[in-house]
């Protein structure tokens, strides 16, 4: 449940969702199963909700790295 703004840095508290920016992140990770042949892995979804707060949205975006890992990052600037 998100409660909170994703940005580590910042404490404002998610009461509605016109404010801000709600981010669904569908992580995927390869998990052993011993049900599969020949490969003993698959493929599991862990979707999760991220909210960032209207000050924080402006200036962050939220990714996800090769590992997994969520991660909140500032925006690439694109006029630059």
């Amino acid at each position: 449940m998100v409660t909170t703004c994703a940005n580590p840095l910042c404490d404002a508290p998610f009461r509605y969702f016109r404010k801000g920016k709600l981010v669904l992140v569908e992580a995927s990770r390869t998990v052993p199963s011993a049900l599969l042949e020949p490969s003993p892995q698959v493929m599991e979804r862990n979707p999760e909700f991220f909210w960032l707060c209207d000050q924080c949205c402006t200036t962050l975006t939220i990714e996800i790295d090769n590992d997994g890992t969520v991660r909140v990052r500032p925006k690439l600037d694109r006029n630059a």
